[in-house]
């Protein structure tokens, strides 16, 4: 999504405020470390909040789990 809005806004961007060419020309660059870096923290988080939740609804007795909508 990120390379279809860069692609469509990019060409508005390289002129200055009289209409001359900005040189040099943008670059659209990815980096690619980083945002993999920051999707497997986002994955570990989630695995972790997931996998706690699990273990928390586990360890509580079916019976004690559905007497707590009673209050």
């Amino acid at each position: 999504m990120g390379g279809r809005l860069s692609e469509a806004v990019m060409p508005f961007l390289s002129s200055d405020d009289y209409g001359n060419q900005v040189i040099p020309p943008f670059v659209i660059q990815v980096d690619w470390v980083n945002l993999l870096i920051t999707y497997g923290v986002m994955i570990l988080i989630f695995a972790a909040v997931i996998g706690s939740l699990i273990f928390l609804a586990r360890r509580l007795v079916l019976n004690k789990m559905l007497s707590l909508g009673d209050t």
